[in-house]
């Protein structure tokens, strides 16, 4: 009888949690085999009336870049993004920009045509300024290795300016 209760308890527990699994990062690799697209693009608009629960969000978004995909840049697309990090905010504010990696709609019920896999490492930050050239005939992966480069070198250079400005603030 007891095992039957936490059965039921879990059942419902879950029903109304609504959690997303992310799974662990299968390695660039797996992350490019596993992805339909993958795309550097700017967050212009959120598009859901009030957040989800769950994590994701559907938003139109400008693509900058395709690495992978039949995406054209400048060409402006509906997306379901789900934030992969271990974080409680989300990265998508309007103007931000992003290396994501996509796969194509599974059922007839999801709302876009595309949307974020469900792995950690599927959403990387870029500088806000979506202007990253990859270089030209290098393969995919040395080119997400490119703009992962990049990104330290933006956010270490942003940290260490509001590092400065805290200590800055410190001094009498």
């Amino acid at each position: 009888m007891k095992k039957i209760a936490v059965c039921l308890l879990m059942l419902v527990a879950c029903a109304i949690c609504r959690a997303v699994m992310i799974g662990p990062f299968p390695g660039l690799t797996g992350l490019v085999e596993e992805s339909d697209a993958i795309v550097i693009l700017g967050v212009e608009e959120y598009l859901d009336k009030f957040p989800q629960s769950d994590g994701w969000g559907k938003y139109r978004c400008c693509i900058y870049q395709a690495l992978k995909g039949d995406f054209q840049p400048g060409s402006r697309i509906e997306v379901t993004l789900l934030d992969t990090r271990s974080s409680f905010i989300t990265p998508f504010g309007p103007g931000s920009t992003h290396l994501m990696f996509l796969t194509k709609k599974r059922s007839p019920f999801e709302e876009t045509a595309y949307h974020t896999i469900e792995r950690q490492g599927a959403n990387i930050r870029l500088s806000p300024f979506g202007n990253e050239k990859t270089p030209p005939g290098k393969s995919i992966q040395e080119r997400i290795q490119f703009l992962i480069r990049k990104a330290i070198e933006y956010w270490d250079e942003q940290q260490k300016k509001e590092r400065e400005f805290l200590e800055q603030m410190l001094k009498p």
